[in-house]
């Protein structure tokens, strides 16, 4: 086996690792506790983050087991990709909140949650 192949197999295994204990970690009581105002989170935000603990294990869980795969890199750096754009969209929106107003007339978008805009 060459070098190359065994830090990609190494890479996964961290990055594998870390999805895991990241599900672990981070789980509807912590976030509540540190990042709820009151306390409490609601029905569907305890369901959003339960369905996030899982797929983050499922899928910590599959790049352990497939990391002698080709595939596996690719779907690896994919899902760090999607990771760091949707983040830097997230601070992007939160610096700049007329890069909302711009997104909904270039878009012609009525309603939008994920934006908090409303119609008016």
């Amino acid at each position: 086996m060459n070098r190359a192949c065994q830090n990609k197999e190494f890479f996964l295994l961290i990055f594998g690792t870390l999805l895991i204990i990241l599900g672990i970690i981070f789980n509807e009581w912590l976030i509540s506790k540190y990042l709820c105002q009151h306390g409490d989170l609601g029905n569907h935000d305890k369901t959003v983050i339960r369905i996030a603990e899982i797929i983050m294990i499922v899928t910590g869980a599959g790049i352990i087991i497939f990391r002698k795969k080709e595939l596996t890199i690719n779907l690896s750096v994919l899902i760090i990709t999607l990771f760091i754009l949707s983040t830097g969209a997230e601070i992007f929106f939160v610096l700049f909140p007329a890069g909302r107003r711009r997104i909904r007339q270039f878009f012609f978008l009525r309603q939008c949650p994920w934006l908090a805009i409303n119609s008016t």
